[in-house]
């Protein structure tokens, strides 16, 4: 089989000069459109991620209030610290206008920033059945039927997240500068 090869002739491997750097034009041009996508996909999984410290911190600092109902009525600071620990990426200061892109504060600071507006702590009691909620500056009264009050904390986190690429600046996004996000947990006390 004289004159038959496995490759074909070297001739045919060269590319035509027209065709020549077609693919670094291709590159350039798709390159862009990945590193905005990518830089989406970045911002929103670490609002996904604030988002669920954010819940974790409620759960954790309603978990410290229901040890027993002095918790949850006197110590504010201690709920407020059991959230802060529970979310150490969120940070409590330099929030506000000078917050640094790709980060979240905590709205509210201090030790009192979860009995303040935005981050609150509640303390209460209801019938079983959820009717006849009442907070911690009024009396629990014995519920219908002869069932015992429940008595309860609750404590809602929020917090804002300044994304990492200024997706409000690029006119068609239609996106916020900034996202609030924000967790809730009711705990059920445990010595009452």
């Amino acid at each position: 089989m004289r004159g038959h090869s496995i490759c074909p002739d070297a001739r045919q491997l060269v590319r035509p000069l027209n065709e020549r750097g077609v693919a670094l034009w291709e590159f350039a041009l798709v390159l862009p459109i990945v590193l905005f996508i990518a830089l989406g996909v970045f911002d929103f999984g670490k609002l996904i991620y604030f988002s669920i410290e954010v819940e974790s911190a409620a759960r954790a600092a309603a978990m410290f209030g229901a040890q027993n109902a002095g918790e949850a009525i006197t110590n504010a600071a201690g709920i407020t610290q059991a959230a802060y620990t529970e979310a150490p990426d969120i940070k409590t200061s330099g929030c506000g206008t000078g917050q640094s892109p790709g980060t979240a504060c905590f709205l509210g600071n201090g030790a009192g920033a979860f009995v303040a507006t935005g981050n609150t702590a509640y303390y209460g009691c209801e019938c079983p059945d959820g009717t006849d909620v009442k907070s911690a500056s009024t009396s629990c009264t014995n519920c219908s039927g002869g069932q015992h009050e429940v008595y309860w904390v609750a404590v809602q986190t929020q917090a804002t997240y300044k994304p990492f690429f200024p997706w409000n600046n690029i006119a068609f996004t239609g996106l916020p500068s900034s996202y609030n996000v924000s967790g809730y947990a009711k705990i059920r006390l445990g010595a009452q």
